[in-house]
């Protein structure tokens, strides 16, 4: 069982959900020409693809993670 904010989930949807791209605190944004891709908690360019300890689900994919687990049975 893991813990994101006050919902619980199972390990393995997480597992397959973790990554900055999916992280409350990533952002993007164009600047002088160039996509920078920034995560506001750490302060410094990240790749979406990176995983961090600190990752915090956005609300879009805590549902999405839910209906997997459902699905899957866990």
């Amino acid at each position: 069982m893991c813990y994101t904010g006050d919902i619980r989930v199972e390990v393995e949807a997480v597992r397959d959900f973790h990554c900055c791209a999916t992280c409350v605190h990533f952002t993007v944004a164009k600047e002088k020409g160039r996509v920078k891709r920034f995560c506001k908690r750490l302060g410094y360019e990240t790749d979406p693809r990176w995983k961090f300890d600190c990752w915090t689900p956005k609300d879009h994919v805590l549902r999405l993670m839910k209906k997997e687990e459902s699905k899957k049975g866990i």
